[in-house]
């Protein structure tokens, strides 16, 4: 009887340990913004961040100019749930010298997106968006 319950205990930690595809912080996906708050302003800029793989993309449109950033994605933490758009998740990233984070977090009230960069020691830039559209390869 003992090794019945060692059995079921082993089998439970492993199905443990998977983890579904729907929940997860390695997915790929493609968000849209209309704005972006920045220095406490809000500030019309039509934006996409897609993330495939380990490169986070931002596309700005503006004025009919387009404007493209690309950062590296060096880890990620926490977990997001691609059924219904909620959960957390911080990644870090880094363009040439710098460092940063890009914080998605998924709520019943809505999507928001943080990019923050640290352009020097004293200094960090950041750029809230509200997701408007978020869909997913």
């Amino acid at each position: 009887m003992k090794h019945i319950y060692i059995k079921i205990t082993i089998l439970l930690l492993v199905l443990g340990s998977f983890q579904s595809n729907s929940q997860t912080n390695s997915i790929d996906f493609t968000l849209t913004s209309e704005n972006i708050k920045m220095v406490g302003e809000n500030v019309t800029i039509s934006s996409t961040i897609t993330k495939t793989g380990d490169v986070l993309s931002w596309i700005q449109n503006n004025n009919g100019k387009t404007d493209t950033t690309s950062f590296v994605i060096s880890s990620s933490s926490g977990n997001w749930n691609q059924d219904d758009s909620l959960g957390s998740v911080i990644y870090s990233i880094a363009i040439e010298n710098f460092q940063g984070s890009f914080n998605l977090l998924g709520e019943d009230s809505g999507v928001i997106g943080t990019l923050s960069l640290k352009v020097s020691e004293a200094e960090t830039e950041t750029y809230i968006f509200n997701i408007n559209i978020i869909t997913y390869p």
